[in-house]
């Protein structure tokens, strides 16, 4: 997975050896400038864009091998996000206290 940007703003998803394309994802309305790109548990894609300022999520249907817009996180209230990570929720039944 990675995220172009220049004259060819968009998310692409390869194979596994890195030859051929699955997917991509390119909108310039709501993706115009995406940097830093991140793969959740669930399979969604998390991108940050430094142009609008937010996150948006991209769900990935590997079955169909599509990309399809859910949602812009943050409101444009992130300052030029180039990374991103999810923090996994830690409760008191995933921690060891051996």
């Amino acid at each position: 997975m990675t995220a172009w940007d220049g004259t060819t703003d968009r998310i692409v998803i390869y194979d596994n050896t890195l030859s051929s394309t699955i997917t991509q994802f390119r909108d310039a309305t709501v993706l115009p400038s995406p940097r830093g790109v991140f793969q959740k548990a669930n399979g969604n894609i998390l991108v940050t864009d430094v142009s609008y300022h937010y996150l948006i999520e991209l769900a990935y249907d590997p079955d169909a091998g599509t990309l399809t817009f859910v949602r812009n996180l943050g409101g444009g209230v992130l300052n030029y996000p180039y990374q991103v990570i999810e923090i996994p929720v830690l409760t008191l039944e995933s921690v060891s206290y051996t």
